[in-house]
């Protein structure tokens, strides 16, 4: 499998909580499973250190995914969606900051009214005014965000008022999320799944729904003109080519095993 950079950005960001869970001796085994077995406890652990900790600069962003649950639901949602309104894992990412910085998400929410179910895309921010260079404020923002949206919500758009039952915020949790409607014989589908611009995106590898840190300071070319903000690849280091792909590869197993029911990052 042909991995992509957001692909190790991800492995990055899962190996980063991963690395959060385990005292000294755990993250030396995690050094010597990452292939750094030579030098000092020390020379091992910082090189680990390295590809964990990343920096989010003016015109950068970083994905947040892996810090939250793929989705949140209601007792009302059709099983087998687990009930959650919380969807902050309470991980604090090891992201330096350089400036402010805010979190800016696309989310698919399935709404009921009077019996029928209207799922709808839209963005989700963190909300103004919360301190910008502070992560944990950012992070505690948005999960009462969305937890606070779950149930009965007023729509600004037109004051109509309706029950969100499930809200996913990832690619993933989307399918899942649609999946458990069908099989319990709702009529809700992803309502961007035909458009061709999310085709395109998702047939490049990149996702649709999900969440970022993103820096609120652009980046301008010499010509003045505002660049499009980047993927933050200011890790202190990237994944060792020669070793990228089984990295990759283990940092998702191992983030598998560890958000099961009753693992550290459940």
């Amino acid at each position: 499998m042909a991995y992509t950079i957001e692909d190790e950005l991800q492995a990055q960001a899962k190996l980063a909580q991963i690395y959060q869970t385990l005292d000294r001796r755990g993250r030396l085994r995690l050094a010597d499973r990452l292939g750094y077995r030579r030098g000092s406890e020390e020379n091992r652990l910082r090189q680990v250190r390295r590809i964990v900790s990343s920096k989010v600069e003016p015109g950068k962003y970083v994905g947040l995914n892996s810090y939250f649950y793929d989705y949140v639901a209601t007792s009302d949602a059709p099983e087998p969606l687990v009930v959650r309104s919380n969807p902050w894992k309470g991980v604090i990412p090891p992201i330096t900051i350089k400036g402010k910085v805010q979190i800016l998400s696309r989310v698919m929410y399935v709404s009921e009214v009077n019996g029928t179910y209207l799922p709808f895309a839209a963005n989700r921010n963190s909300t103004r005014g919360t301190d910008g260079e502070n992560i944990r404020a950012l992070m505690e923002d948005y999960n009462d965000q969305i937890k606070n949206m779950l149930g009965e919500y007023q729509r600004n758009e037109n004051g109509e008022t309706v029950t969100i039952e499930a809200i996913a915020l990832t690619d993933k949790g989307a399918r899942e999320v649609v999946e458990a409607y069908r099989n319990a014989g709702k009529n809700v589908k992803d309502p961007v799944v035909n458009v061709e611009e999310v085709i395109k995106m998702r047939a490049d590898g990149k996702s649709y729904y999900g969440i970022s840190l993103v820096s609120t300071k652009a980046k301008y070319a010499k010509t003045g003109k505002r660049l499009d903000s980047r993927p933050t690849a200011t890790y202190d280091r990237r994944i060792p080519k020669q070793r990228r792909d089984d990295i990759i590869r283990y940092a998702n197993r191992a983030y598998a095993q560890y958000s099961r029911p009753g693992g550290k990052l459940a």
